[in-house]
């Protein structure tokens, strides 16, 4: 009689793990401690193409939390502190603007573009027209072949120092370097180019340049 209980019990057992064992395999055992993988398996490239995701939907926290597990991830990763240097400047927090900048450049000091944005911050952010005169100018050397994007921010900066003749000229020139199917390069330099006819008074030269 104990022999058949045991027996019993036994038995019991075994179909109470192997039910438990099915709800693994259909549903998870409740009875069972979860497991929870925290480990981050993303790459640093993998994490700044997430976040470049998200800024293009407009959610920049998201996107700046992608950028900065990037660089947790691999901090020489430049484009990643790149990127948060654009987001901060869009969202007027200057700066941050500036560590994320400077850290890029750090990181990858051939890089021209970098310099480019961080003299824009300088133009609009931290209105240090000097600074952006030096970082606009170190773009141009870097990349000569992008000319018309670095020449249109040093028009601008011409422009903002009352330079007016020197603006126009710089201005003219980067028009003359920009690509013709470059179409958002060329809205941006003449718009900058009516700025300055503006500001002298001179519309219709303006009229002239963009017939």
């Amino acid at each position: 009689m104990r022999n058949s209980r045991l027996t019993t019990r036994i038995a019991r057992f075994y179909l109470q793990l192997a039910a438990c064992v099915l709800q693994i395999f259909l549903y998870g055992c409740a009875n069972l401690p979860q497991f929870v993988i925290t480990k981050d398996v993303l790459t640093a490239e993998e994490h700044t193409n997430l976040g470049v995701a998200y800024e293009s939907k407009g959610e920049l926290d998201l996107a700046v939390k992608e950028y900065k597990k990037a660089v947790e991830k691999y901090s020489g990763y430049a484009i990643a502190y790149f990127n948060l240097g654009n987001i901060y400047l869009e969202k007027g927090l200057y700066d941050e603007a500036e560590e994320y900048y400077l850290s890029a450049i750090e990181k990858s000091p051939s890089n021209a573009i970098f310099y480019n944005n961080l003299a824009w911050l300088y133009i609009y952010g931290k209105y240090d027209l000097e600074k952006a005169e030096r970082y606009a100018g170190d773009a141009l050397k870097l990349d000569p072949s992008k000319k018309h994007i670095y020449l249109d921010t040093l028009g601008v900066i011409y422009t903002y120092q009352k330079e007016f003749k020197k603006a126009e000229e710089i201005l003219m020139d980067a028009l003359k370097s920009a690509p013709n199917g470059d179409a958002s390069s060329l809205d941006h330099i003449y718009k900058h180019l009516s700025d300055v006819y503006d500001k002298i008074g001179d519309r219709e030269n303006y009229l002239i340049q963009t017939q």
